[in-house]
């Protein structure tokens, strides 16, 4: 009776470690209107964005195709600037923007994940100064960083992040890294009327 016993717990290990475990990140649809991306996990805003005022002029505009097929118009003085090994070619955009500083664009697809955070290197999650645009079924969210006081090194300290419905109904997160606070507040008022130009 022993040795079947000791038969039947060896069988069960063995099917057990045959057995592969899968782990699946939770799918849900993305948000395609401003009033989903606003159920989203994420900062909350404190109230609407005072963004300087930019004025876009279409016939200046110059079109940059996006990872995921869409084009975005821009001013001159910004161009594509090359991903990162890690980067998904059809989901991200880099860009350099006026002033030598950066921008990343990511067209997100599953509604399941919140809006972006900011983690300084320590560790500690900052408080930012979270501000909303709503236009109708567009609109975005960004969210403006204060420099990490223990990064002495970088150049564009200044962090923020958007997430974007534009008048397509795709949701796009938006990583903006500047060297001021000046440049985070204009740079991300253009990147925000540019993301919420109707198509051409």
């Amino acid at each position: 009776m022993r040795i079947l016993f000791v038969l039947a717990l060896f069988a069960l290990a063995v099917e057990c470690e045959a057995q592969d475990i899968i782990i699946r990140r939770a799918e849900l649809p993305p948000p395609t209107t401003f009033a989903g991306l606003k159920q989203l996990s994420g900062p909350l805003p404190s109230g609407p964005c005072a963004f300087p005022s930019v004025s876009l002029s279409v016939d200046s505009l110059s079109p940059i195709a996006l990872g995921d097929s869409a084009t975005l118009r821009l001013p001159p003085g910004w161009r594509t600037s090359p991903l990162h090994p890690s980067d998904d070619e059809h989901t991200r955009t880099r860009l350099a923007a006026p002033g030598d500083n950066r921008v990343l664009i990511e067209r997100q697809r599953n509604g399941a994940s919140g809006r972006l955070f900011l983690m300084y290197g320590s560790g500690e999650l900052p408080e930012g100064a979270t501000c909303s645009l709503e236009r109708g079924q567009t609109g975005a969210i960004w969210t403006f960083y204060l420099p990490d006081p223990q990064d002495t090194t970088g150049v564009r300290k200044y962090v923020a992040l958007g997430s974007v419905i534009t008048p397509a109904g795709f949701w796009y997160s938006v990583t903006l890294w500047t060297s001021s606070a000046a440049d985070q507040s204009r740079l991300a008022s253009i990147l925000t009327e540019a993301m919420l130009l109707p198509s051409p």
